[in-house]
């Protein structure tokens, strides 16, 4: 008897999951406490899949579809239809997350059934949000958002962690229009975390996430303003810690030494942290963006997890991640360096008041560069340059008079001037040689042009330096990805 009512109760809950599938009755307002306990303990499961590697069945006569939905939607109140109902309209489309390179690791970690945290729907004055793809880390949160209602009432909005309150940001927003046409504001936020914070979180065994939704100010005297808090249910046992592997491995170049100290294998990403050995006036980079010869590691299925241009300074992220891929090999490979040394440089004068002075011709690097003509025009000073037998672009090597730049960015007033007077806000590209444009927007063929900020007079010492110069080093390193954190 007792196998006969457990019976009759599933079936009503699930009767009450598939009228919230199938958009049914919109009137529900509320859960039955055993729908609750049951998502609950879904969470939990999955959770515990990927700790223990236990399959996790779920006995309930919904489809697999159906579930995955339920788990990722439901936010745990009263108010469940609702939400559900709204989650279903409003979702971030996958074409546009897959502009982003963390969305691989998303992917990967989706791949692997990894979801810990559900997406969740609210709704304030008109305004819908919704968060998804919620992936808390060691050392990062990130998430996606959709926003309607905001275009039509002319506003935007900031999303950002209310638990880790000191975390920097990085914000990537947008406006498309959704399956019935209207504005939808999409967005990508990944907040970069303290470990040692996030480990503190966890300790006292959260049961949400909280998100903190300002509205942006609409004019210069307005202030941005709180708009309202988003709670997410979330589980510490779901919580997945990263592995840390010590490589402590010194690669040698030149006058330089990269030493490759640590790779940090968390479920979504992969981070190389590394230190330049160099000497003063001298850098060297293991990336460059846009170059087609970036690090990447190498999966022993042949897999390509691909370095980010936009990583920091000394750590250089991978996406997707070999954290599910216990026991596994994988080779971090460096096809190049780029190599930049102040100290190796060439002094070379010019006149802009005797044509005949040109052109300069300089031998630097086994290169041949011809100044054929000089000119100066707002607080600038501009060369047209002939380089012999280049096909770099740019070539690997940068003018300069007497650190100019660099003054002018310690020396207030001069920094107003090229503000105010020459509208200079950001960075040029200041020194390097680049395809001259005529006035009818075409390139001038064979000769480039190097601007640089420098004061107006009759003649210059301008010095030529090795920038960004690309250096083969072909290591590859060989790394196996621990069983468990």
């Amino acid at each position: 008897m007792t196998d006969q009512n457990n019976r009759m109760e599933n079936e009503e809950l699930d009767s009450y999951f598939q009228k919230m599938i199938s958009g049914g009755d919109t009137q529900l307002t509320g859960a039955p406490p055993e729908l609750e306990a049951r998502i609950r303990s879904a969470i939990l499961a999955a959770a515990n899949r990927q700790r223990k590697k236990r399959i996790w069945l779920i006995r309930a006569a919904v489809s697999a579809a159906s579930v995955i939905i339920i788990l990722s939607v439901f936010l745990l109140s009263p108010t469940l239809s609702s939400y559900a109902r709204q989650w279903l309209s409003a979702k971030v489309p996958e074409e546009w997350k897959r502009l982003f390179v963390e969305h691989r690791g998303i992917e990967g970690a989706t791949s692997h059934d990894y979801r810990p945290i559900p997406s969740v729907t609210v709704e304030k004055d008109g305004i819908s949000i919704t968060l998804e793809n919620i992936y808390l880390e060691e050392e990062k949160l990130q998430f996606y958002a959709s926003v309607s209602g905001a275009e039509e009432q002319k506003k935007a909005f900031l999303i950002v962690s209310g638990n880790f309150k000191k975390a920097g940001m990085q914000q990537s927003i947008t406006t498309i229009k959704d399956e019935q046409g209207n504005p939808l504001q999409v967005m990508q936020v990944v907040q970069r975390l303290n470990a040692k914070e996030v480990r503190d979180f966890l300790r006292t065994n959260p049961d949400t996430l909280t998100f903190e939704v300002f509205q942006s100010p609409s004019s210069v005297n307005e202030r941005q303003q709180h708009f309202t808090d988003i709670v997410v249910p979330f589980h510490a046992s779901s919580f997945l810690e990263s592995k840390r592997i010590r490589l402590d491995k010194e690669v040698a170049m030149e006058k330089a030494k990269i030493r490759l100290e640590q790779l940090t294998v968390s479920p979504t990403e992969m981070k190389l942290e590394f230190q330049e050995l160099v000497p003063e006036g001298f850098e060297v980079d293991i990336q460059h963006p846009g170059s087609e010869d970036k690090p990447y590691i190498l999966g022993s299925d042949g897999e390509i997890y691909s370095s980010n241009d936009l990583s920091l300074k000394n750590d250089l992220t991978f996406h997707p991640s070999a954290f599910f891929k216990h026991g596994e090999e994988i080779t971090l490979h460096l096809e190049k360096v780029w190599i930049t040394d102040v100290n190796d440089s060439l002094e070379f004068d010019i006149s802009l008041n005797d044509p005949e002075s040109f052109p300069v011709t300089l031998q630097f690097r086994d290169r041949t560069i011809s100044v054929i003509g000089a000119r100066y025009e707002s607080g600038h000073l501009y060369l047209d340059v002939e380089i012999a037998g280049s096909a770099e672009e740019p070539p690997p090597w940068k003018m300069e008079y007497e650190r100019y730049q660099e003054k002018v960015n310690r020396d207030p007033e001069l920094l107003q001037l090229y503000q105010k007077k020459y509208k200079v806000y950001s960075g040029q590209a200041y020194g390097r040689a680049l395809p001259k444009i005529n006035a009818e927007g075409g390139q001038v063929p064979g000769v480039h042009q190097v601007m640089m900020m420098a004061p107006e007079q009759e003649k210059y010492t301008l010095r030529v330096y090795r920038f960004e110069d690309p250096v083969a080093i072909n290591q590859n390193i060989v790394i196996k990805v621990p069983e468990e954190p």
